[in-house]
């Protein structure tokens, strides 16, 4: 997995919790702690009375003082996971997708690819599922997806691990703030297509599905602003 931080939101945050990683300043402290404990003896022997208890008094101060410094650092539970973690959120990827570019592969649709209408996005689009780590198990989570959603036995495609590819967009949910879409590609030829797969337009289940060419989508203006990038993904790396 690949993070896309920002460079001085990623060292302001390093700064301000470098030191709690681990045990931190701990023997900074303990040596306060030492020289604190020399210094109320010291102060004992000053023969100004007030100076006396000014001295003691402040040393007994910092002795207090690095002890619960001591106790805070030692109980501290921030360690590298917790850097670790705090450096995930700043992540700007606002998306992981694993794309299935499908086709027919008995000929009649070899040169175009199933799409569904994707309401949320307001156009057709790709099969697609949410990545998962390792691309194994990204496979298997895919294969699966096709077979439920679409309703196409296991034995009867073929799935194909194309590639990978990152996308930059603005984010209308972040004001326009540069965004990073993360796409793995993969390939999928049906080799069994039904019968009712044939119309210009089809229904599969609740999905409304239908066969374009890549020129056909390049051509649609709402795929062409939507997914743009996803599509000439496809065409790049599969076409």
């Amino acid at each position: 997995m690949i993070l896309r931080i920002d460079q001085q939101e990623l060292e302001s945050y390093v700064s301000e919790h470098s030191h709690e990683v681990g045990k931190g300043d701990l023997p900074s402290w303990i040596t306060n702690f030492v020289a604190g404990i020399f210094l109320i003896p010291s102060a004992t022997t000053v023969g100004n009375v007030l100076a006396r208890w000014v001295l003691l008094s402040a040393a007994v101060l910092y002795v207090v003082w690095s002890v619960c410094r001591i106790v805070k650092i030692y109980n501290n539970s921030f360690d590298a996971n917790e850097l670790l973690k705090g450096v995930e959120t700043m992540d700007r990827t606002e998306r992981r997708s694993s794309i299935i570019a499908l086709r027919d592969a008995t000929g009649e649709f070899k040169n175009r690819y199933l799409l569904y209408r994707d309401d949320g996005w307001g156009c057709d689009f790709f099969p697609n599922h949410k990545t998962a780590d390792p691309t194994s198990l990204d496979q298997q989570q895919i294969t699966d997806y096709i077979s439920n959603t679409f309703g196409i036995p296991k034995e009867s495609f073929d799935l194909a691990y194309v590639g990978h590819d990152v996308s930059e967009k603005k984010s209308t949910e972040h004001n326009d703030e540069l965004r990073y879409y993360d796409y793995q590609l993969y390939s999928a030829e049906v080799k069994d297509i039904p019968d009712s797969w044939k119309d210009a337009s089809f229904k599969v289940g609740s999905k409304r599905c239908k066969w374009m060419s890549i020129d056909e989508m390049l051509s649609d203006d709402e795929i062409k602003k939507t997914n743009y990038d996803v599509v000439s993904m496809v065409r790049d790396k599969i076409v």
